[in-house]
């Protein structure tokens, strides 16, 4: 993503109720005091790098509204709300439609039988964008992006095949406007051929690094946010003229979270 201002929601009510994923285990116990220093210094460290950081008010018993780049996508004064697959977040999308009609959005809906889980299924640079469909995402809801968006230039529609990578952004990131990194396992092989053939530019990462959720990153300039990452990966990275920057969010982890599900680009 080229970033100047985001949208993040502290993790004041963040916890482990369900699960709706595969990294989800309902008696792990969450470290609150550690999940909202982790936070903070995903914060401080984005408004370190001259990002404008909006805040989202939480709400009790929506654990997981922090984790709001899923909210929906923004770009250009408007606003498409999400539609979650799982009823556990539907009650989310009220308070993402609200702030952003207090915030001067127009705001756009799919249609109700219609899933759309922002940007964890729309992979954003700038105008390129990515979109992921298969578990999360219904593959019809790019219609919706294409009408309320015509001035984004869609790269690629691919699909999921591997269900632990629940969102494209767990599988694929764009950290400059035609250089990927994407874990190929994830992807269904016409899907992944189409990926392959478009992207010269692209760092194709391991299992582990995969598994560490190292495509839900936040690229900023020549900097790349990272959870964790291997040293091979590292040096591929440093090849390519990146600096990586980490930010230990393993709370989050625990529900299937990294650091691209923590922000919300406006």
């Amino acid at each position: 993503m080229s970033i100047a201002k985001l949208l993040m929601c502290p993790p004041t009510f963040y916890d482990i109720k369900y699960s709706i994923n595969y990294w989800t285990n309902v008696e792990d116990i969450v470290d609150k005091e550690k999940a909202f220093r982790q936070w903070q210094k995903v914060h401080d460290t984005l408004v370190g790098l001259g990002i404008h950081v909006e805040l989202l008010e939480p709400v009790e018993g929506l654990p997981d509204m922090t984790t709001v780049g899923d909210a929906g996508m923004v770009y250009n004064g408007k606003f498409l709300a999400a539609n979650f697959r799982h009823k556990e977040r539907q009650g989310e999308v009220v308070h993402y439609i609200n702030w952003m009609k207090k915030y001067g959005m127009e705001i756009h809906e799919v249609p109700e039988d219609v899933f759309f889980e922002g940007l964890g299924d729309i992979i954003q640079y700038g105008k390129n964008i990515i979109f992921g469909y298969g578990a999360r995402s219904s593959k019809e809801a790019i219609e919706s992006v294409k009408e309320v968006f015509p001035e984004l230039d869609i790269l690629g529609e691919y699909r999921i095949k591997d269900n632990s990578f629940f969102h494209a952004s767990h599988a694929i990131a764009l950290i400059e406007e035609k250089t990927i990194l994407y874990y190929p396992e994830a992807f269904e092989e016409e899907s992944l051929q189409q990926i392959e053939n478009l992207f010269e530019s692209r760092i194709a990462v391991s299992e582990e690094d995969a598994n560490n959720f190292i495509c839900n990153c936040i690229p900023v300039g020549n900097k790349v946010l990272v959870d964790s990452c291997s040293i091979e990966l590292e040096n591929e990275l440093n090849r390519f003229g990146y600096e990586v920057l980490r930010c230990d969010v393993s709370e989050f982890k625990k529900t299937g979270a990294s650091l691209r599900c923590l922000i919300l680009t406006l």
